[in-house]
C-alpha cells in the first residue's frame, strides 16, 4: 500500500506570487530565458539562474550557489514557508477550458523502489546522476514528479469538496493557464487522504521519470552519509503531483523521417505491404481513427495505414503499442534506424489529438526538410498501466501528457 505524507510547503509570498513560478527551463528559448532574467519581476529563474550561467563556476559551485539563492529569498521572506504540513489541492484550467484536479503530496521513494510506484519510460543514467548531484547540494525539490492512479470517486469527492474554500495560490502563467492552490491541514481529512491511497494497489508514473530516478539516487547517497537512518527522514519522500488517469491528457509524438534509406517510393511501399493494408488518401489529410491505424504523408500523398492482425499485440504489452509495432515494423527492417532515441536522421513532434498535427507534419514535409512523416494515434491510459504493469519500458516519445507542471510553483525541503 502507497504511503502518501503531508509536508509544510514552500512558496512566493504575496507581493511575488503572480509571476513567480515558471515553466521548465527547456520550454523557454535562451531569448526568453535572457528576457525573464533582466525583467524586474522576481521569478524562480533568479534562484536557479547559476544552471545555466556556466561562464564563471563549474557543476559543484554553481549549484552550491543556487543553495544560496534559495537561503537568500528565504531569509529575505521573498519565499516562505508553510507553518503547518499539509497536502495541496491544485486545479489547473487551460484555456481551451480543460481542468485538471488532483493534489501536492510527497510520496515514499521506498514504494518507488519496492515498485509500488510503477514506471513505464527507460531513463538515462547520466541524466539521473546529474540531477542527483543537484539535489545533493540544493536539498530542494521545486517541480513535482506526475503521478496518477486509477480512479477513486471517493478521492475525487474530497478534492471538490476542498476546493469550496478560498485558495492558498491563485495565478495566470504566461501561456494563460490559471492555477489554484487549496490547503488541507486538517488531521482527520488528512487520514482519509491517506487511507484511500493506502488502498491502491499501485500508483503509476505520468512524466518525471527521470526525475524520479534522480531522487531515488539523492536518497541513496544521505543514506549512506546518515550514522542512524530511521527511515522518515525529508529525503526518503519526492514532491508529487497525484491526478486521477481520468484527468489526464495522453497525446501522441508523431515521426518525421529525412530519408527512405536509399528505397524509390514504390519499394518503399512495397516494403510496407508486408505488415501494412495501405490505402491511398491523395490529397485528403488523415488523421488515425484508433489504435493500430497509422498515418503517412509521403510524396504529396497521404496514406492510411493499418496494422495487419497478425502483427498486432505481439509480443504481450508493448504489442499494443503503435510506437513499438512502427519500431519494429518499419524503422528496424525498412528505414535501418536501430536507434530511434540517438540517429539523426528521426525526429519527433507533439501531436495535438487531431487533424492539426498532421497538416504540421505535411508542412515539414513540404519544405524538403523530411521526405516522409507518420502520424499516430494517442496511447491509452489502460496500455500505458499494461506497460508498468508488465515491467516493461516504451520506446522514446511514445506519450505527450498534459498537465504540465511549474517550477517554484510549491518547493519542498529534503534537508
Amino acid at each position: 500500500m502507497p504511503e502518501l505524507k503531508a509536508f509544510k510547503g514552500i512558496f512566493a509570498e504575496d507581493k511575488y506570487k503572480e509571476h513567480f513560478a515558471i515553466r521548465s527551463l527547456d520550454n523557454y528559448t535562451k531569448e526568453e530565458i535572457e528576457k525573464l532574467i533582466s525583467s524586474t519581476k522576481t521569478t524562480f529563474l533568479d534562484i536557479i539562474y547559476p544552471t545555466i550561467d556556466k561562464t564563471n563556476w563549474g557543476t559543484v559551485k554553481r549549484y552550491e550557489r543556487v543553495r544560496k539563492n534559495y537561503e537568500s529569498f528565504l531569509n529575505s521572506n521573498k519565499i516562505i514557508e508553510d507553518r503547518t504540513a499539509s497536502i495541496y489541492i491544485y486545479e489547473q484550467t487551460y484555456p481551451s477550458g480543460k481542468i485538471f484536479t488532483g493534489f501536492l503530496c510527497l510520496l515514499s521513494l521506498e514504494d518507488f523502489k519496492q515498485n509500488k510506484i510503477k514506471k513505464h519510460e527507460a531513463t538515462l543514467k547520466a541524466k539521473k546522476e546529474l540531477f542527483a548531484t543537484y539535489l545533493e547540494k540544493v536539498h530542494i525539490q521545486a517541480e513535482p514528479t506526475l503521478i496518477t492512479y486509477t480512479e477513486s470517486h471517493k478521492l475525487d469527492l474530497m478534492m471538490d469538496l476542498d476546493k469550496k474554500g478560498i485558495p492558498l495560490l491563485k495565478i495566470t502563467d504566461s501561456e494563460g493557464v490559471l492555477h489554484k492552490v487549496w490547503k488541507v491541514d486538517n488531521r482527520l481529512q488528512l487520514q482519509q487522504f491517506k487511507e484511500v491511497i493506502g488502498n491502491l494497489d499501485s500508483l503509476y508514473i505520468a512524466d518525471g521519470h527521470h526525475r524520479m530516478g534522480s531522487t531515488s539516487l539523492y536518497r541513496e547517497s544521505q543514506k549512506a552519509q546518515d550514522e542512524e537512518y530511521l527511515g522518515n527522514e525529508p529525503y526518503n519522500y519526492i514532491l508529487s503531483y497525484v491526478i486521477p488517469s481520468h484527468s489526464l491528457t495522453i497525446l501522441e509524438y508523431n515521426r518525421l523521417i529525412t530519408d527512405l534509406n536509399g528505397l524509390t517510393k514504390e519499394e518503399f511501399l512495397k516494403k510496407l505491404e508486408t505488415a501494412f493494408t495501405i490505402i491511398n488518401k491523395g490529397d485528403k489529410a488523415y488523421y488515425p481513427s484508433k489504435k493500430f491505424h497509422l498515418s503517412m504523408y509521403l510524396d504529396d500523398e497521404f496514406y492510411a495505414l493499418y496494422i495487419k492482425p497478425e502483427f498486432r499485440g505481439v509480443p504481450e504489452g508493448l504489442g499494443e503499442l503503435d510506437t513499438f509495432l512502427f519500431q519494429e515494423l518499419v524503422l528496424k527492417p525498412i528505414l535501418n534506424i536501430q536507434d530511434s532515441r540517438n540517429d539523426i536522421r528521426i525526429s519527433y513532434e507533439k501531436g495535438t489529438g487531431n487533424m492539426d498535427g498532421i497538416l504540421s507534419l505535411k508542412s515539414r514535409v513540404d519544405s524538403g526538410e523530411f521526405s516522409v512523416a507518420f502520424g499516430f494515434f494517442p496511447m491509452s491510459f489502460s496500455d500505458m498501466k499494461l506497460i508498468s504493469d508488465l515491467d516493461l519500458k516504451m520506446p522514446p516519445k511514445s506519450t505527450y501528457i498534459e498537465p504540465k507542471l511549474l517550477s517554484g510553483l510549491m518547493m519542498y525541503k529534503m534537508k
